[in-house]
C-alpha cells in the first residue's frame, strides 16, 4: 500500500545554486550529492523518509518544468509569504494573476483530507 511519496526529482540548470536555495533558504537537509554526476538528495521533513532529488541538465531539450508542493501547516501557511521574503526568496502570484497570497487548490483531494485532521 502507498503511504507517501518517497521522492520526486527537479531538473536545475547550476547544482550548486540550487543546493544553496533548498539548503540555506529553504532550510533543507542535504542527504548526498554527487558531484560527478551532478546531483544532489534533500531530505524533507523530520522524519527523513522522503527526498527530493536535483539534477543539473545543460541543454533546454534535457530540461523539464515540474510541479511539486510541499505539505506545511495552516499556520505556517498563514505567515508563509513573510517566512520567505524573510530569506530573499521573491513571491509571484499564483499562475499569473499577481495574487501573492498562499493558495491550496480545494478541488484536490489532499487538500480536502487535511480538513478532516
Amino acid at each position: 500500500m502507498i503511504q507517501n511519496i518517497y521522492e520526486t526529482h527537479l531538473h536545475v540548470r547550476n547544482l550548486e545554486k540550487a543546493i544553496d536555495f533548498y539548503q540555506n533558504k529553504l532550510g533543507l537537509a542535504l542527504a548526498r550529492k554527487l558531484p560527478k554526476r551532478r546531483v544532489a538528495f534533500f531530505w524533507v521533513g523530520e522524519n527523513k523518509k522522503q527526498l527530493l532529488g536535483l539534477w543539473e541538465v545543460h541543454t533546454i531539450k534535457d530540461f523539464e518544468t515540474k510541479h511539486f508542493a510541499f505539505g506545511v501547516d495552516l499556520e505556517f501557511l498563514k505567515t508563509s509569504k513573510l517566512w520567505l521574503e524573510k530569506r530573499g526568496i521573491e513571491v509571484v502570484g499564483s499562475q499569473e494573476k499577481g495574487n501573492q497570497e498562499p493558495i491550496v487548490q480545494r478541488w484536490m483531494p489532499a487538500a480536502r483530507n487535511q480538513k478532516n485532521k
